[in-house]
């Protein structure tokens, strides 16, 4: 079998495996948090107001696209979360086009420096050493699999797929570039590059200072590498720092980006938000701006503010944590250096077993052969590079889809390194390596299906939903975000209107279909504290939401057994109540 048949199996499998997840997230209206915030700031730059698409928290690029998507397909109400799933997928497959490339550019450094020792293996496969060619797409294409859609999800409302595609273009850059067969364009297509993937996430900007640093560092002498690093400076400061000064005009200050000191907050200091404790916050200052709790036993509050958005606090964290200044507490920062560090080893020591067998042995057949690395010539500065981003985000917060395309990249580097005398292994060694990677890539693919499965046969994928429990109408059948918008559209609400929820409204998911912002709420555990509340209480709490200027109150969290009685009307066939505030809206 030629390598070029192997590549168009792994791809049409990976492509198809995608696809199968693509559709399965589109039959359940598959929709996060952050996914509605990023598309709220791609909603209001394709609205006229760009300005507003600028926040200290959320990266411009995927919400453009994905908002961008929407308003050239219009599509019906419930059409709108599947066309962000399927923008989902054509940027996994113009990732997995991109890690093509990396690895193309992986396999065709080799010899670089010994080329009269061994002939060169053509990236499309033709020629001698082939079939060993092919154990290394093979391993390639498992890792990205593994990575796409197990580490990130494909269904995940987030820019990490395009993050991923960003910095897998990078790398082939660095690789490029550290073998001595970049140009000037290869450094400015890197700095570009890097640039785009820092408008698509924040901490690119300081890992895509990091990669220009490592690369300068792969020439012969390091003032020459300086040298060379211009075009990518200058490139990735023309496309970056457009973003920069506008959040440090927003701020301020300086500022890339408000992200870092948010998520310390919240992460490592621990704050209660988004409600705070009487104004002070755990001795990291007072907020500027306040909820406002209008009732206690049940617990109510409102929210008043210039922040647009289904969910004030969720669309701009930033705003609601003005005035909170980080507090570095080594008890707080050691226990999530901690939290960190069990996550990497899951992910390397759990996860990755059959991948640390098959560099083991790779290392044991290059020395057994009396074979020794040589680490310029492999891609040490990808490895290098996932290590500094591990670093980071071990001192905030570590999840998998933010390492991710990383945790590609370490083994990237490895084995860029390990095949530059990979081609000494004995035939057995050669062959247990392949059965290791049969063994991880079939491991892999089962788990995939079998997820797959489930979630046909009716699990959800792990999307953020109602908080279940006591509750009704808590997302699960007939209460679908399409389906109680339009339950809510049917009743009389108005598009664009404030609204009150009593529920989590967090994955207030059909707010962002009916353009509503949430402006005041009582949590789900305090829900039945408020239905039993005699009626002239309850009234009292509807007042308050009113004079904030709710027009509507939606409860997603309701006893089971009870209905609602008096104004309240059941949204279409969901779980879901909606009752109008206004006298404008009763008479509707």
């Amino acid at each position: 079998m030629s390598l070029t048949t192997v590549r168009n199996l792994w791809r049409s499998g990976i492509l198809g495996l995608a696809a199968g997840h693509t559709a399965i997230a589109c039959q359940q209206q598959s929709m996060n948090t952050d996914g509605l915030n990023y598309l709220t700031l791609g909603r209001a730059f394709w609205s006229g107001d760009p300005a507003s698409a600028i926040s200290g928290i959320w990266s411009p690029l995927y919400g453009v696209l994905a908002a961008g998507a929407i308003a050239l397909v219009d599509p019906p109400i419930d059409w709108v979360f599947p066309t962000v799933q399927i923008v989902n997928f054509l940027i996994f497959a113009v990732s997995l086009l991109c890690f093509e490339r990396l690895w193309s550019e992986l396999l065709g450094s080799e010899g670089e420096t010994n080329s009269k020792a061994t002939p060169r293996v053509s990236p499309d496969g033709q020629g001698a050493g082939s079939g060993a060619t092919a154990l290394w797409w093979s391993i390639g294409y498992g890792l990205f699999l593994w990575g796409g859609l197990n580490l990130i999800e494909i269904w995940a409302v987030t820019p990490d797929m395009l993050v991923a595609a960003l910095v897998y273009l990078a790398a082939a850059a660095m690789v490029r570039i550290g073998a001595g067969r970049g140009t000037w364009r290869t450094q400015a297509w890197l700095g570009a590059t890097l640039g785009v993937g820092y408008l698509a996430k924040a901490p690119l900007f300081p890992l895509g200072l990091v990669a220009l640093g490592l690369t300068a560092l792969t020439a012969a002498r390091l003032s020459d590498g300086i040298r060379r690093s211009i075009p990518a400076v200058v490139a990735f400061a023309l496309v970056a720092g457009p973003l920069v000064t506008a959040t440090s005009v927003r701020a301020g200050r300086p500022a890339f980006s408000e992200v870092g000191r948010f998520t310390y907050l919240k992460h490592v200091n621990r704050i209660p938000f988004p409600h705070w404790r009487d104004g002070e916050v755990d001795g990291v200052g007072v907020p500027i701006h306040l909820s406002g709790k209008v009732h206690a036993d049940p617990d109510a509050y409102v929210w008043e503010g210039p922040v647009a958005g289904p969910y004030p606090p969720s669309t701009d964290p930033d705003y609601w944590t003005e005035g909170l200044s980080p507090t570095i507490d080594l008890f707080q920062q050691l226990n999530e250096v901690g939290n960190g560090l069990a996550v990497y080893f899951t992910l390397f020591f759990r996860t990755q077993g059959p991948l640390v067998g098959i560099a083991a042995l790779i290392l044991a057949g290059g020395f057994l052969s009396g074979v020794r690395p040589r680490i310029r010539q492999g891609a040490w500065h990808l490895t290098a590079w996932a290590v500094a981003c591990f670093a980071m985000y071990s001192l905030v917060f570590v999840t998998h889809r933010y390492v991710a395309p990383f945790v590609l990249l370490f083994w990237a580097g490895l084995f860029g390194t390990l095949r530059s005398y990979a081609r000494h292994l004995p035939t057995p060694h050669l062959a247990a390596a392949g059965g290791l990677v049969v063994l991880f890539t079939g491991v892999n693919i089962l788990a995939l299906n079998v997820e797959g499965a489930t979630a046909l046969l009716g699990f959800r994928p792990p999307v953020e939903v109602e908080a279940r429990g006591q509750f009704a109408g808590s997302g699960g059948a007939g209460g679908t975000p399409p389906a109680v918008a339009a339950g809510l559209l049917d009743a009389g609400f108005v598009t664009g209107d404030d609204i009150a929820y009593i529920g989590n409204s967090y994955t207030a998911f059909w707010a962002f279909l009916v353009n509503a912002r949430i402006v005041g709420e009582i949590w789900p555990e305090e829900a039945d504290a408020f239905w039993a509340l005699p009626s002239a209480r309850r009234e009292d709490i509807l007042a308050h939401f009113r004079s904030v200027g709710a027009t509507w109150i939606v409860a997603g969290a309701v006893p089971v057994g009870e209905t609602p009685t008096g104004s309240w009307t059941r949204l279409g066939s969901t779980g879901y109540w909606g009752r109008p505030l206004t006298d404008e809206q009763q008479n509707r």
